[in-house]
């Protein structure tokens, strides 16, 4: 599955756009209380698809990470299901960026980059002064704003 497509610009120097493809793994997560909760279809589907291991492998490292920094969050984890599944979903997004920082290619549609509402007053900016979303523009455009 591939997340991003060309957006509008030339070559390279085109901003991404998520592709439809990605509509699903976009939609809100229904409310479950624990990774045991997370219907067979869906857990099977995160764990093969988008971490490419299992909750309890990246549970087992979140713990071992916790052991240094942290070591009452494993027994508080151990008690709530639900603090445990989001460990466990953060560490998608520590290992999606490092993925990034990295520049892993064959993990691309995987990468994560930080950015803060700073992003989004850009494209504001942008938007308001030239009429086009930074999000779509140029790299060139951007600059001019």
């Amino acid at each position: 599955m591939t997340c991003w497509k060309s957006g509008e610009g030339t070559g390279s120097q085109a901003w991404p756009t998520v592709s439809g493809a990605c509509q699903q793994a976009l939609r809100p997560v229904p409310p479950y209380s624990s990774l045991e909760e997370i219907d067979e279809r869906t857990a099977r589907q995160i764990q093969q698809r988008y971490f490419r291991r299992s909750f309890a492998d990246i549970w087992a490292e979140t713990a071992d990470y916790l052991r240094g920094t942290d070591p009452a969050e494993i027994d508080r984890a151990e008690h709530e299901p639900k603090r445990k599944m989001a460990l466990v979903f953060k560490w998608y997004f520590v290992h999606s960026t490092r993925l990034a920082m990295a520049g892993r290619t064959g993990a691309a549609v995987d990468y994560q980059i930080q950015c803060g509402p700073a992003m989004g007053a850009l494209n504001s900016l942008c938007t308001a002064r030239t009429g086009n979303s930074g999000a779509t523009g140029h790299v060139d455009d951007l600059a001019s704003c």
